[in-house]
């Protein structure tokens, strides 16, 4: 009849009934933490689309296409910890690299790659890491992989260094819960030595592009609630090597072979058509390759390109103002280009 009201039937469309034991996450029964849907389409009643996070109250975040960014550092000397709120800087130090994009080594010196990866999913921790990392094996060689704290689970750190390709995979479990998800957290460093085959008879002398890249592992990289994932390169590194300076013929010695291309250059300015070597033996950029700059090649006489007595001139006024003098002007072997 008119007096008895219509019935509205109801769908249950989803529902969650939360268990304080697993595989429910624990951390949300009274431990600070609160549950976290991982995404719209994944169904309240399985524990699976719940994880436990940082309370953020008022805001919800949804990504549909879940990723793990991934930054690469260059650096000599390591970061002092694994897990930062704000991306490392390069190291910046002028006798070694020039930091970011201007970052450069000296061939037969050492450098760190260093991998820092976050999940784009606010509450989404990374379970698992694996990367491979890509470089010019003509122009780097990789010595090792130091894994980072974070993701040295035991007995399931794993690396391989394949110096025909070029490629280094690494990578681990993560030992804690909240591996990435609002920090970021070190995956590993990738030690490289500098390499830089110049070729006196083409007048190439470099600088070197080590073309610094990644790809992705086998393994991948896994979040909590979601699974395996795919990893976007936010940054990477340019990274160039540079030939030691006097050991024009890139024989490992500053020797009697050196002197014989110096010479024919005394008297000539950089920039002239003959001989070549003018442009990159001015070591002191006064612009004239003169005796001084022979005088120079005579006191590294004997050394070999590592040794520590090697003497690279300096200037007060180039460290000031980049002018005659400066890590950038006097490596002249970094700075020709083929002529």
């Amino acid at each position: 009849t008119a007096d008895v009201p219509p019935i509205i039937p109801y769908l249950l469309e989803d529902r969650a009934v939360y268990d304080d034991v697993a595989p429910w996450p624990t951390d949300a029964d009274g431990l600070g933490d609160s549950l976290h849907r991982l995404a719209t389409t994944s169904f309240g009643s399985n524990a699976s689309s719940w994880i436990a996070s940082i309370p953020t109250p008022g805001s919800v975040v949804f990504n549909t296409n879940p990723q793990v960014n991934v930054h690469l550092v260059p650096r000599i000397n390591a970061s002092p910890t694994d897990l930062v709120p704000a991306l490392p800087a390069p190291d910046t130090d002028p006798n070694t690299g020039g930091g970011g994009a201007n970052f450069w080594q000296r061939e037969g010196s050492d450098f760190t790659i260093e991998v820092w990866v976050k999940s784009d999913q606010v509450v989404a921790a990374i379970d698992t890491g694996a990367i491979q990392v890509k470089y010019d094996p003509a122009f780097a060689e990789a010595l090792g992989v130091d894994h980072g704290t974070i993701f040295n689970q035991g007995g399931t750190t794993f690396d391989n260094i394949d110096p025909i390709t070029g490629t280094v995979e690494f990578g681990g479990d993560a030992s804690v819960s909240n591996a990435g998800d609002d920090e970021f957290a070190l995956l590993g460093r990738v030690v490289f030595r500098a390499k830089a085959p110049i070729d006196p008879a083409n007048l190439v002398f470099g600088p070197f592009d080590a073309d610094i890249s990644t790809s992705a592992a086998a393994n991948a990289f896994q979040l909590s609630g979601i699974g395996v994932v795919p990893h976007d390169l936010q940054s990477a590194p340019d990274v160039h090597t540079r030939a030691v300076i006097y050991d024009f013929d890139n024989n490992g010695v500053v020797n009697f072979a050196d002197l014989g291309m110096l010479l024919p250059a005394i008297g000539e300015v950089p920039g002239g058509s003959q001989p070549p070597f003018a442009d990159w033996a001015d070591f002191d950029n006064n612009e004239t390759v003169d005796t001084i700059d022979r005088d120079l090649l005579l006191a590294a006489f004997g050394l070999a390109f590592d040794s520590p007595l090697l003497n690279i001139p300096t200037s007060a006024e180039s460290e000031s103002n980049g002018g005659p003098g400066s890590v950038d002007d006097i490596d002249m072997l970094a700075e020709a280009e083929a002529i």
